[in-house]
């Protein structure tokens, strides 16, 4: 036997386990080389995402190293293409057949399931009309409920009874109309009970249906499966091979979408996809008025989806992606590195796609609309990023060109767009609504790599122009609930995908659907929003010294009886008695104290000036966490004297404006104080002055990113003992400078 004999004698005992079947008799090991102690192999999966990749190559690892000559195995993983890819799905299937349990269902018997992803849709009413339709066409045809806990065939045909078993012990099917039905519901002796099975009581059950079930011969067997993609459904692929899947939805989104799931399942499990049935589309009345209760869905009930496989000189660009109707997808071609047909591509391919989502910060796909909800403290913002193609079918535009948009019609564009938002956009804050102003409208070309940054406009391309708006609706502090509707909907934009972002906490996807048009938020109990940052405490101004006021007297006295005793020492004497009682004797002139003629305060410290204005500044940007100009003013009051408090407020709240961010207002993040050393001039007692650095990072957010800024600054200030309270009574900036600048993308939950 021969080194490649023994290799794939070993690769044969590693199983995929979807398909039931080892490696090389599917033909996924397409080359094995051996050399040296390492073992080369090229593997074809079904697709190259494929879920079991990792178990397989785990498995093939293990198997190898087993063997005394090899230490390494390096696995080059490949997709199979269409062809290869329907020569193993025939092998499963066969594979399948040849190792399923004998049940008493002819494998000429034609086997249809009717599946759907959610209950309510109608699919055990359809599977009954179906299994009808086909016995009064002659065929011999059976109908099985394998909804085992959600039963219903019996009460949709109007029997009852209990089902027998005949001599040989194999149940006798209840035959309804040449019908012959099998169900839980023919089984319990009361409908109305519950049937407590678990997950493999579920799948044993419909084993005894298909092997304990006197059949017969049938040309068809109908089988109403559960709603979802649980263990009755896997286990019909084992046990009935030959099984085919029909999916009913309803016109309704969230129907849509978890439909496409079972015929995920179908396509995994190897069962092939009969088609879709759109039940429950409209309702129609006797004057042949429809209505749409559940919505207008598409043209297709599950829009159809393809794998879209990109060659780029000979070699695949991409892995394959899944595109369907009104789901647009954007490759990018590389023509400097084109992707090559060796072992590392794949590896660095993956972390140039992360590396490439973050310098576009997301915004992945030029032909897709994105939009971005914001709950914060000051405002609630409703941010749109929308093709300039899609949004001339919301908003009709004349242009002179027809290839491009020029500046006078973005002005147009600019004066049109706030009357149409506030009619399809409404925003309730505490049950009050909210009228939306248009902040921002910018046009964005391809070129752009900071969607957050305000653009200059210019003469921009219809075929690839984005335009991004933001709308907002100012808050009134800690608000208690909040709910935006969004009710335009169209062919190019049946549904608005948003991304919701609730204070700090991690980004969820919302659909706005024409069913489902309003987003709903309520504070947590007992919140009460976001809080404004503790407030820092200062160290205590130096008392000035002083002297008592009974001193101040009994000098005057004794001045004054000096003087009087050189003229006339009978008034000398009342003048002294007198001063010294009122002087020293007198209590309430004793508690009373004047500044000290020539004594001084204490000076701070170094270390104790440096504290004094770090906890000041610190303050001073606390006091920016407030929403109202009045309470930003009270805040600030505690940390500066009244006469700069305006001077003060003007010139922090222009260095939180962030001008290359449309004028947004950063949040700050943190106060860095770096240094402080006394200046020469002002240095008394309690008013002294220095020149300090500090940095301050602040973020803006904007369409699913985060831009941070981080700021140094050099200042002098002066600090002053006002009313007892250390205060700032002035501050000059000297020099700013931008120390670091950042975006990245927000993360979600």
């Amino acid at each position: 036997m021969t080194q490649s004999d023994i290799l794939l004698k070993h690769l044969s005992t590693v199983f995929d386990p979807e398909l039931g079947a080892n490696i090389v008799e599917l033909g996924m090991v397409k080359k094995v080389d051996h050399e040296g102690s390492t073992v080369k192999i090229d593997l074809a999966l079904t697709i190259a995402d494929c879920p079991m990749r990792s178990q397989i190559e785990k498995e093939i690892t293990r198997k190898l190293t087993l063997l005394e000559n090899v230490e390494t195995v390096e696995i080059n993983v490949v997709a199979m293409d269409q062809k290869d890819r329907t020569a193993v799905m025939e092998k499963a299937r066969k594979k399948a057949r040849e190792n399923a349990q004998p049940t008493k269902i002819d494998p000429r018997t034609r086997v249809i399931a009717i599946g759907s992803g959610k209950g309510g849709v109608g699919k055990s009413t359809l599977s009954t009309n179906i299994a009808l339709g086909l016995s009064k066409k002659g065929f011999k045809t059976g109908l099985l409920d394998a909804d085992i806990w959600g039963f219903s065939i019996p009460r949709l045909l109007g029997i009852k009874g209990r089902i027998e078993a005949n001599e040989d012990k194999l149940m006798v099917p209840f035959v309804y109309d040449n019908l012959k039905v099998i169900s839980t519901g023919l089984i319990t002796s009361d409908e109305d009970t519950a049937l407590m099975w678990r997950g493999l009581m579920l799948s044993k059950a419909l084993e005894q249906f298909l092997t304990n079930v006197e059949w017969g011969d049938l040309d068809y067997l109908i089988i109403d499966l559960p709603p979802g993609t649980g263990d009755i459904q896997m286990a019909l692929s084992r046990l009935l091979p030959q099984a085919e899947l029909i999916v009913v939805t309803t016109p309704q989104l969230m129907a849509q979408k978890v439909a496409t799931r079972v015929a995920d399942m179908a396509k995994r499990s190897f069962i092939p996809l009969l088609g879709v049935i759109e039940n429950m589309s409209y309702f129609e009345t006797n004057a042949g008025d429809k209505f749409n209760i559940f919505g207008q869905g598409s043209d297709a009930p599950v829009p159809s989806v393809m794998d879209l496989i990109l060659l780029q000189k000979g070699a695949r660009l991409d892995f394959p992606v899944q595109i369907g109707p009104r789901s647009p997808h954007s490759i990018a071609l590389d023509w400097e590195n084109p992707p090559r047909n060796d072992r590392t591509y794949w590896k660095e391919r993956r972390e140039w796609m992360k590396q490439r989502r973050e310098a576009l910060l997301g915004v992945t796909s030029y032909s897709a609309t994105y939009a971005y909800l914001y709950l914060e403290p000051r405002e609630i913002r409703f941010e749109i990023l929308v093709p300039l193609l899609t949004l001339e079918t919301w908003l009709p535009l004349q242009r002179e060109e027809a290839d491009y948009l020029s500046v006078a019609e973005q002005d147009a564009m600019e004066k049109a767009l706030p009357g149409f938002l506030q009619e399809v956009c409404h925003t309730h804050i505490d049950g009050m609504e909210i009228t939306a102003q248009l902040d921002r409208l910018d046009f964005f070309t391809l070129d752009i790599r900071d969607f957050a940054k305000k653009q200059e406009r210019k003469k921009v391309g219809v075929a690839n122009a984005r335009v991004g708006m933001i709308l907002s609706f100012p808050t009134k502090g800690n608000f208690q609930s909040a709910s935006l509707e969004w009710s335009f909907f169209n062919e190019v934009t049946p549904l608005l995908n948003t991304m919701t972002y609730v204070f700090d906490q991690p980004g969820e996807r919302f659909f706005f659907t024409d069913n489902e048009r309003t987003w709903q938020w309520q504070s947590p109990k007992h919140a009460s929003g976001p809080q404004v940052s503790s407030w820092l405490s200062l160290p205590p101004v130096p008392s000035m010294p002083t002297m008592p006021l009974s001193l101040l007297f009994l000098l005057a006295a004794f001045s004054g009886g000096a003087f009087a005793l050189k003229r006339n020492w009978k008034i000398a004497v009342p003048v002294l008695v007198l001063g010294g009682w009122f002087g020293w004797w007198n209590p309430v002139w004793q508690q009373m104290v004047i500044p000290h003629p020539t004594k001084e305060a204490p000076l701070p410290t170094p270390p104790e000036q440096n504290k004094i204005a770090e906890v000041l500044l610190r303050n001073i940007y606390r006091s920016f966490d407030y929403l109202q100009d009045a309470d930003v003013y009270s805040a600030l009051s505690r940390s500066a004297d009244g006469d700069y408090l305006e001077k003060l407020y003007l010139q922090i709240k222009k260095g939180l404006i962030l001008t290359e961010q449309g004028g947004a207002h950063s949040r700050v993040r943190n106060v860095q104080w770096l240094e402080s050393e006394p200046t020469s001039h002002l240095m008394r007692a309690q008013s002294f002055s220095l020149s300090v650095k500090w940095e301050i990072t602040g973020t803006v957010e904007h369409w699913g990113h985060i831009h941070t800024r981080r700021n140094a600054y050099r200042a002098e200030l002066e600090v002053k003992a006002v009313d007892d309270e250390w205060k700032l009574v002035d501050l000059e900036v000297l020099d700013e400078d931008q120390v670091e600048s950042s975006t990245q993308l927000r993360g979600s939950a």
